[in-house]
């Protein structure tokens, strides 16, 4: 396939794919303004308790698939930056000890009707947490809408999976919201982040010939292997979402894993030479 081809490129691409994935950059800006004056409620008053909203003492991001991505990425961007333990959740109940009005949950789900994402909705609400939920709409919305607990609502339309900013940006902005402990920036760092991306899509358009952009080059070193990525601590969820990616964007098998763990049991696997004929 030559890839400098805008007419094979569009063939192979039914779907423009890339074009939304080019408009990241655009959607990370739009999910920053969308919530930039975010505030939440000092009470929320339920049938049975009120929660009171304050700073919390752990927090937990319930989700699926690529909803749970925006959890992972937010527990590997703040390793080394606060003291609060940050987990994510991607099962119908919550652990054990998530319990009490100093645990955050945040239920994420980008349609709004995720089984597992509701289930844990209820449960963290049944054991008296602060409950904060993200969606597009759905049945999510909904419920929290009637019971008064925050909602943050993000645009529809989109495939869960190529709406990350808007489900990551969130549960940034909930952080400050509460006043949670973080030893950077937050506001330095999302328009960095804005900026680096927007400086980096111009090497990765289309009409960027493959000697110079990175993205075909690598498509082409990959062409008839099975990508294995390696991440390491707050890569490692990057390792996640790309594998996540290349299986369902490109629709080949993809496997991850990470450091340091993988070099007491993965890494022995590559001593057999065969290896390195199937995976890149």
């Amino acid at each position: 396939m030559n890839l400098d081809s805008p007419e094979e490129i569009g063939r192979a691409d039914n779907r423009s794919m890339l074009q939304t994935c080019l408009n990241f950059p655009n959607q990370l800006e739009d999910a920053v303004k969308l919530t930039e004056n975010l505030v939440f409620p000092e009470e929320v008053r339920l049938k049975d308790r009120t929660v009171h909203f304050e700073k919390p003492s752990r927090i937990v991001v319930a989700g699926m698939g690529g909803s749970a991505i925006s959890g992972e990425t937010l527990r590997g961007w703040l390793i080394g930056r606060t003291g609060i333990p940050v987990e994510v959740c991607m099962d119908y109940r919550l652990p054990s000890y998530v319990e009490g009005e100093g645990c955050l949950v945040v239920a994420v789900s980008y349609s709004g009707n995720t089984e597992e994402t509701l289930s844990s909705f209820v449960d963290a609400l049944k054991r008296g947490c602060m409950v904060v939920s993200v969606s597009s709409g759905g049945l999510l919305m909904n419920f929290s809408k009637r019971l008064g607990t925050p909602h943050i609502e993000v645009p529809r339309g989109l495939l869960p999976r190529l709406a990350f900013p808007y489900l990551f940006i969130p549960l940034v902005r909930t952080l400050q919201a509460l006043e949670v402990d973080v030893d950077v920036s937050i506001e330095d760092e999302l328009q960095d982040a804005v900026k680096t991306l927007k400086d980096i899509k111009q090497t990765l358009i289309p009409e960027s010939p493959v000697d110079s952009n990175p993205s075909k080059q690598l498509a082409l070193k990959l062409d008839g292997f099975i990508p294995a990525i390696y991440g390491f601590r707050w890569m490692k969820p990057v390792a996640e979402r790309m594998k996540g990616q290349f299986n369902e964007n490109s629709k080949i098998p993809c496997f991850c894993n990470y450091f340091p763990s993988l070099n007491h049991n993965e890494m022995a696997g590559w001593i057999n030479a065969d290896s390195s004929k199937l995976f890149k």
